[in-house]
């Protein structure tokens, strides 16, 4: 795996740069991932940044930090909106978990991304205005 910086972040202005940011982020995760890891990692980020599309404003900035003692990878993912009720939906998927939650959403088109995320992220958390996401990726 080859030395990168500790930290990365990239911005997305305008859709226009979304495929090139796309190329980026995979050239990234790349680098700070191991085989294992980078197909969930890459839908994990996928998933995020489409949240951040959908329901928040530009710009967005995707975070990287890359934790070799600990064997994690950090993705923080902010964008510019009003957010939403990020920690109310953390604490439901704490009370109910993941696999009842995902049971119950089984045949819904949409809102199972932040579960999907749960599911496969070690940890993930929104901060209070709703806007900001944390994911802990063990690598």
């Amino acid at each position: 795996m080859p030395l990168l910086h500790p930290n990365k972040t990239f911005e997305l202005k305008n859709m226009e740069q979304y495929l090139e940011l796309c190329t980026l982020i995979e050239e990234q995760l790349e680098m700070v991932c191991s085989e294992k890891t980078r197909a969930s990692t890459k839908f994990i980020i996928n998933e995020a940044l489409d949240n951040a599309l959908e329901h928040g404003e530009f710009p967005i900035k995707i975070e990287f930090s890359n934790h070799l003692d600990k064997k994690e990878l950090l993705i923080r993912v902010v964008d510019s909106g009003n957010g939403f009720l990020g920690v109310q939906k953390m604490e439901l998927i704490r009370k109910k978990g993941t696999d009842f939650l995902l049971n119950e959403a089984l045949l819904n088109t949409r809102g199972r991304g932040i579960l999907m995320m749960a599911t496969m992220a070690k940890a993930i958390s929104y901060n209070n205005k709703g806007n900001e996401l944390l994911l802990v990726i063990a690598n």
